[in-house]
């Protein structure tokens, strides 16, 4: 079956545009390979805390007056704080299996 007329001027466009995908994503990663070369690798400092039925401003670091948490509020304080974040399971239980 012939495709309708419509769609044959865009018949040879999706290797075109897959060979310029690739391009642009090998050139973006040649000059990040270079910059990481000379210098010593580091690992990343990253700490997730995954707690069960918190609310927002449950941490001192994000309003509380009631609970002190010196701590955590100078983690929160020296890094980046994620302040906004949705579960996509109305119950608890993903957090419990973890």
């Amino acid at each position: 079956m012939t495709p309708p007329p419509s769609f044959l001027p865009f018949a040879g466009l999706a290797p075109r545009i897959a060979a310029l995908c690739v391009l642009f994503f090998g050139l973006s990663i040649v000059p990040r390979a270079r910059a990481d070369a000379p210098g010593k690798a580091t690992r990343p400092n990253i700490l997730m805390l995954l707690v069960d039925d918190m609310g927002y401003a449950d941490l001192g670091c994000m309003g509380s007056g009631d609970l002190h948490t010196p701590n955590i509020d100078r983690i929160a304080n020296e890094g980046v704080r994620l302040t906004d974040c949705y579960a996509s399971a109305p119950v608890c239980s993903p957090t419990r299996a973890a």
